[in-house]
């Protein structure tokens, strides 16, 4: 399910995690940047990919901003899609993933496998 089918309102669990992260990985598999979350070319950075997985929108390349300031049951939809972000980036492994990302000789193979490693960590969540 991808962040427009579900409500603000609804609570992600792994599951829906595994698959936000498994989505990212897709993206950055089709276009992958560094030093920006998205480029001109529509490659995304590893935060950026999981941002817009989560539901947040990339309004110019180094700015994050949600598609609209609504409230949905008395909480900033911002609020939300940030929270799942947050979340989502915890399945990592690298501590500080945007700047991993960055760093020179980082390849977009290695961001797809730790992506892919962090789906297999939302995933044995839900199996234990």
């Amino acid at each position: 399910m991808t962040p427009d089918e579900m409500s603000s309102e609804e609570e992600w669990g792994p599951v829906e995690y595994a698959d936000a992260l498994e989505r990212a990985a897709k993206r950055v598999e089709r276009g992958w940047c560094q030093g920006v979350y998205r480029d001109d070319k529509g490659g995304v950075c590893l935060i950026g990919a999981i941002a817009l997985e989560c539901g947040r929108t990339i309004r110019q390349s180094s700015y994050l901003e949600p598609d609209g300031w609504r409230t949905v049951g008395g909480k900033s939809v911002h609020t939300v899609e940030k929270a799942r972000q947050e979340k989502a980036l915890s399945y990592l492994s690298p501590d500080r993933p945007d700047v991993w990302n960055d760093e020179r000789g980082r390849t977009q193979e290695e961001v797809v496998e730790v992506l892919r490693h962090a789906v297999s960590r939302a995933r044995d969540v839900v199996t234990s």
